[in-house]
This record gives C-alpha cells, sequence and structure tokens, in this order.
C-alpha cells in the first residue's frame, strides 16, 4: 500500500477511536477467556504427576491389572457415567476437597453403581425421574446408592448434589485425611461390604487425571486445582487394597497382621492393632507387650501407636495425623472394644469425656510422640499366647465371646470410668492404678 494510503487509514481510525475503544473493551474478556483455556489445555493444571505417581505404585499397578485397565488408554465409560464423574469433581472443586477427598468420592461412586445414576423400584418416584438403569439394594438410589434420610430422591438422583451431600459426611470424619481411602469412604456410606471400596482407587486417580483439566476449565478463570497428595500419601494410596474381608473391615481373620507384634496381645488388642495398621498405613511402628508398672501393656491391653514413625509429631502434620488416629479409635471404640485413649496430655474415654493429665516430664512420657490406646482385653487366642501359660497339648482352644462379657459401665468402678477430683480414690479402692502414663517405649 502506498504512504497516503496508510496515513488515509490512520486518520480515519483516530476519528472513530471511541468506537474503536468500546469494541475492544467488549472483545477483551472472551480473548482473555481464550487464551487462558489454551495454557489450560497446553500448559496443563493441576498435578497429574502426583497421580501418575501413585499409579505406579504395585498395589496400584495390580488393582488396574485385575480390572482390565490399561493406564495409557484411560478408564473407558459411557457419556452418561463420564458426566456423572465429572460433576463429582466439579463438586469437589465447588467445596475445595484436596484430591484425595475426590478420589475417594470417585471410587465410593464406581463401585456402589459403576457412576450410573440409578433409579431403584422399591422407591417409585426415582422411576419418574431420569436414570440410567436400575439398582435394588433396599432403598438406595443415584451415583452413590444413598438412601433416603440422605435427603430428597430428586437430590440423590442429581449426580453433583449427591456428591455434595458425600463431601459434607467426608468432611464430617475426623482424620480423613490421614486413613486409607477404603476405610475413609467406609465411615460415609457405612457399607455392608466396606473393603469393596479399595478395588476402585487405582481406576478412580486415572479417572481424575483423565478429567481434571476439562472440568477446570469448564469451570472458568477462578477455579482453582485441588490440593494435591503428598508423597506418602500417594505410596499408601492403594495399600488398602490387600485386606479384602468379606464381611467387615474389623473381621480379625481378615485384616493381615498388624505393625505390632501380636503373639502376647489380647483378642481385642490384635483387632485394635490391625484395624489402626489398615486405616493409617503410614504408621511404621507400634509398641504392643512389654513390661511395665502398669497393668495395660504387661496384659496385652494396650498399644502405642508411634506417630513419630510417620512423620514429625509436634508439626501441624504429626497434631493432624495423632488427631485422625484418636478419632478412629474414639469413633469405632465400640468395635474395637476400646477402654481410653491418651494423646497429647490428654485422657480420652469412648463416653466422650476427657481431662488433662499431670505433667509427666517428657515428649514420650506426655505421650506427645505416640498415641496410647487400652483396650478391654477379651483374654488371648490361644493358651501358648497367654504370657503366665505354657501350651500343654495341641488341642486350639478358642475363648468366649467377648461381646458376651459384661458391659463395662455397668461397673460402679474401674479404669476410665470415674471422673473428677475423686478418680484416683476410686481406681485406688478398686485395685486398678490410674491408666496414666507410658514409662518408656
Amino acid at each position: 500500500m502506498e504512504p497516503m494510503e496508510w496515513v488515509a487509514i490512520a486518520r480515519t481510525v483516530w476519528a472513530h477511536r471511541r468506537k474503536v475503544y468500546a469494541a475492544a473493551a467488549m472483545l477483551a474478556p472472551f480473548a482473555l477467556t481464550a487464551m487462558l483455556l489454551v495454557f489450560v489445555l497446553f500448559a496443563g493444571v493441576g498435578s497429574p504427576a502426583t497421580n501418575e505417581a501413585a499409579l505406579t505404585t504395585p498395589q496400584c499397578a495390580q488393582q488396574m491389572q485385575s480390572q482390565g485397565v490399561d493406564a495409557a488408554k484411560g478408564v473407558q465409560f459411557g457419556p452418561g457415567p463420564v458426566n456423572n464423574g465429572m460433576a463429582v469433581i466439579a463438586a469437589g472443586l465447588q467445596m475445595r476437597i484436596p484430591e484425595k477427598g475426590i478420589i475417594i468420592a470417585l471410587a465410593t461412586a464406581m463401585q456402589e453403581s459403576g457412576m450410573r445414576n440409578l433409579a431403584n423400584p422399591n422407591v417409585p418416584e426415582s422411576l419418574r425421574i431420569p436414570n440410567e438403569g436400575l439398582g435394588h439394594n433396599r432403598q438406595s438410589v443415584g451415583i452413590f446408592q444413598q438412601q433416603p434420610w440422605w435427603g430428597t430422591i430428586r437430590d440423590l438422583m442429581t449426580p453433583r448434589i449427591s456428591a455434595l451431600k458425600f463431601y459434607d459426611g467426608l468432611l464430617k470424619v475426623g482424620g480423613w485425611q490421614q486413613m486409607a481411602p477404603t476405610v475413609a469412604a467406609q465411615s460415609v456410606q457405612r457399607s455392608a461390604f466396606p473393603d469393596a471400596y479399595a478395588d476402585d482407587v487405582a481406576a478412580a486417580t486415572l479417572f481424575y487425571r483423565q478429567h481434571l483439566r476439562e472440568v477446570l476449565a469448564a469451570a472458568g478463570a477462578g477455579a482453582a486445582a485441588p490440593d494435591s497428595m503428598g508423597s506418602d500419601e500417594t505410596e499408601n494410596l492403594c495399600a488398602a487394597s490387600r485386606p479384602r474381608a468379606s464381611r467387615s473391615v474389623y473381621n480379625l481373620s481378615k485384616l493381615p497382621p498388624g505393625k505390632a507384634p501380636e503373639d502376647r496381645l489380647q483378642r481385642y488388642t490384635i483387632l485394635t492393632n490391625r484395624a489402626v495398621s489398615a486405616a493409617f498405613p503410614q504408621i511404621k511402628t507400634i509398641g504392643g507387650y512389654r513390661p511395665d508398672s502398669l497393668k495395660w501393656h504387661p496384659q496385652g491391653l494396650a498399644l502405642d501407636i508411634m506417630v513419630s514413625s510417620a512423620v514429625d509429631p509436634l508439626s501441624r502434620d504429626g497434631i493432624a495425623l495423632g488427631n485422625g488416629i484418636r478419632d478412629f479409635l474414639l469413633k469405632n471404640a465400640k468395635t474395637l472394644g476400646v477402654d481410653h485413649v491418651i494423646w497429647r496430655q490428654h485422657i480420652y474415654y469412648p463416653n466422650g469425656t476427657s481431662e488433662p493429665m499431670d505433667d509427666a516430664g517428657g515428649l514420650t512420657a506426655n505421650h506427645f510422640d505416640h498415641v496410647h490406646v487400652a483396650t478391654i482385653g477379651g483374654g488371648y487366642p490361644t493358651p501358648a499366647s497367654h504370657p503366665r501359660r505354657r501350651r500343654t497339648h495341641a488341642v486350639r482352644r478358642t475363648p468366649a465371646d467377648p461381646r458376651t462379657r459384661r458391659r463395662r459401665d455397668r461397673h460402679p468402678v474401674g479404669p476410665g470410668r470415674a471422673t473428677g477430683r475423686y478418680a484416683d480414690r476410686l481406681r485406688r479402692r478398686a485395685g486398678d492404678p490410674r491408666p496414666a502414663r507410658c514409662a518408656s517405649h
């Protein structure tokens, strides 16, 4: 073009400069959104490296192989389940749930319904709502197979709303972030087959990695990626798939041996040892039987769950882990036969009461580096396991069911039952010293 033509164009633009400014202002948001979308799709968002690391563990690889899932191709679902799974991720972003919580929700939905929005003939209202098939489990509906007490049937069959309800239940579980995924899912769902959730953790992690960027892009520029898991969490993500109980995660014969040696422990203590080891796989050391002036450890009634074996017990993560273990033990006190729990110079009882303890003069003595739990015992599994007996013949003796024991809270006095300023006096009169401290570990 000739120079004079450029001059004429410039004069025309200048004469209409206000219109040009207005047009640029209108187009700017669209241009910015397009640039962000390109960045999301090509530069990457989230933390797929964390999930890739999780999927390389032997447990996760074994899960995917057993289910015929190819990590390179991804998890194959129909359009309905894919949209439902993306709604679960979107609900997690809305509530700012960490990625571990979103993976737990996806694994739960995969196990409960294959992420299909299921109606139920036992709930006639659900048949009038668009669905992707029928389920027949009691009155359970939707992708999480939630029952009517969770909310209205229409809400339970709206994937995003049902996911919000699941996350709300998850956040009420004390210490869920330190739990194995299958235990956290069971704490929300109360399933009759709790360990089944573990089979879907690897596939859920893969689905999350596949679709996170797409969900973030659809959520808009203000959406933030979930908090990533730490390296210890990725290493243990699929670890809970090893115990495969047919009825209960607390089935003594199904759970693998715990971190504490079990040869001198009583039945409820063994059960607690195995349940804690499965629920908190990052714990590497649990102390059990040892000589002591108090009865708990010598009689196989107590465990010392060493928080220090997993993380600095005085750090924020260490305190959160200890709090999670304490809450797990108290919430399942009836199942595990818990008598009391000691953590950070406080003693806690299953009835919901607690009291501070005197300063014993050290990190370990004051229970700042470990959680101490004592059980009601339940007897020794075999005569040979009793520290004061010897096996006299090869016949295996099975003690009476510990559930037939008298309820301890019917006793007028006893360890962990009296509180207040007369507690020590009552315990001494009962001939049972206060379970105050661990002398050494």
